[in-house]
């Protein structure tokens, strides 16, 4: 495999997902646009998007108080050995520049708590990140919530 196919391909996943189509013609269709890695990888990588788009719904719109439920939770093997992932979308105003920009974010963490609570424990945690001090994360918005089946609630 050619560690560099594996992101490209994943780019084109959600595209086909929203297309309707099945895993396996997913995977064939990555084969059949050159990209080569591991069969049995590919299908964890379609797996793994269209469970987070079959619950993408459940995110429009929540209540930032309260904890998220066990159907937001995709459940998967995570490489790190916590029980959670949670990712989405942080708003990032540079200070320098007067510029905004949509950043992916993702956080590992043990306990799943209110999103209110998680937003403040990745505001805590990006200082060890790649930000800059001259920005300034103006808002977070949940996409999604990955559960190390591995792992009890």
């Amino acid at each position: 495999m050619a560690w560099t196919e594996r992101p490209f391909a994943r780019v084109w996943i959600p595209s086909l997902v929203r297309e309707g189509l099945g895993i396996t013609k997913i995977v064939n269709t990555l084969k059949d646009m050159g990209f080569g890695y591991r069969t049995q990888t590919m299908f964890w990588d379609v797996h793994a998007f269209k469970g987070f788009m079959d619950k993408e719904y459940l995110f429009g719109t929540y209540d930032k108080s309260l904890m998220p439920s066990s159907d937001m939770f995709v459940e998967t093997s995570l490489r790190r050995a916590k029980s959670y992932r949670v990712f989405g979308e942080a708003k990032i105003y540079n200070i320098n520049t007067g510029q905004y920009e949509t950043r992916m974010i993702s956080m590992y963490t043990e306990n799943i708590s209110s999103f209110e609570e998680m937003e403040e424990e990745f505001l805590r945690l990006k200082e060890d990140e790649k930000y800059e001090p001259d920005e300034i994360v103006e808002g977070i918005s949940f996409k999604g919530i990955q559960h190390n089946k591995d792992f009890p609630y």
